[in-house]
């Protein structure tokens, strides 16, 4: 039996963890305000969550790029939530880019951690 989900995009990322000085720099060039407050809410290392929320765009960046055929900065998607549960970042895109043909205004960004790395990936349906 053969995979029956086709993708028309996918992006793919891995990372070093972050030390703690590291993360603090980075997330104040990738992350807004209100997803620092995300970050805030849940019991995941600071480290961990800029570590994955970096992950996460890049994958988002990997996936959508061949769609709008466009450079877009980390600004143009904005994390609000992350289950540790089922292991998933959401993450809204920009209206200038998701108003873009084949552009979701949505997105779902799969994590998985390990000692030294975090991973994400971005399927679109």
């Amino acid at each position: 039996m053969g995979c029956t989900n086709h993708y028309r995009a996918l992006g793919i990322d891995i990372q070093t963890s972050l030390s703690t000085p590291a993360a603090e720099k980075l997330q104040g060039r990738i992350l807004s305000r209100d997803e620092v407050r995300v970050i805030e809410q849940h019991p995941l290392p600071r480290a961990t969550s800029v570590a994955l929320c970096f992950s996460a765009k890049e994958s988002i960046y990997k996936a959508l790029y061949p769609i709008v055929k466009r450079y877009f900065g980390f600004a143009s998607a904005e994390l609000y939530a992350i289950d540790t549960q089922a292991a998933t970042l959401q993450l809204s895109i920009a209206l200038e880019l998701a108003a873009l043909p084949g552009c979701p205004r949505e997105v779902c960004a799969h994590y998985h951690l390990s000692d030294d790395q975090v991973y994400t990936e971005v399927m679109l349906q």
